[in-house]
């Protein structure tokens, strides 16, 4: 399905220098991701808004440019290495991270774990939707593979007590699928819980 054209279009009339090809190429690297390592044309075509004549003009633009490869087993589209070099341009021109680099190198060597810096406006974007939906989800950024979905426990003073999750395997779910499938039933156990403590820490009030 074709998006529809008004919001570009509004955005074009506001800004005339805005250049509608890069939008579009910006678009089709931004669709790789997650399970989506490999895409087929009309997958791109989608994702960009375009026609599927349109959009083999940019794929062969970013192939040509090094951005893009053709998998000839799967004859589908990937993203070659060349594409790390836009994070590398970032984290390059990032203070902070440039300066904290080398820490993470030597904390991940020190620890033989896996260790992160994470952007704090990222994670109040994330806390305030598992605020909107009532529980949170992870795209396997703990394990390569595992989706997870989690809600809290409530204590009668509504703070957290516990949380409750399920974990779903890439092989059998989409993380789309499995908040749509399951998440209401996480939500339910989790109300339940809730529920059930509260009554349990009323019976234990003193008369």
């Amino acid at each position: 399905m074709k998006r529809s054209s008004r919001p570009e279009a509004a955005l074009r009339a506001r800004d005339p220098l805005f250049n509608r090809s890069v939008q579009k190429a910006l678009a089709m690297l931004e669709t790789f991701g997650g399970e989506r390592r490999t895409l087929s044309l009309a997958e791109l075509a989608v994702a960009a808004g375009m026609s599927t004549s349109s959009a083999q003009r940019c794929i062969h633009t970013l192939l040509r440019l090094g951005y893009l490869r053709r998998d000839t087993r799967l004859r589908r589209w990937v993203l070659t290495p060349r594409a790390l070099t836009l994070t590398e341009a970032y984290l390059s021109g990032h203070a902070l991270l440039e300066h904290a680099t080398a820490h993470l190198i030597e904390l991940n060597q020190a620890s033989g774990e896996s260790v992160s810096l994470t952007d704090p406006q990222q994670i109040w974007k994330r806390i305030q939707a598992a605020r909107d939906c009532g529980y949170a989800w992870s795209d396997q950024e703990y394990y390569r593979g595992d989706l997870t979905i989690a809600a809290p426990v409530l204590g009668e003073d509504g703070q957290p007590l516990a949380a409750l999750n399920i974990s779903g395997p890439t092989s059998r779910w989409t993380l789309t699928q499995l908040r749509a499938k399951l998440a209401p039933l996480l939500l339910q156990s989790a109300q339940a819980a809730s529920l059930g403590h509260a009554m349990r820490a009323q019976r234990r009030e003193p008369k």
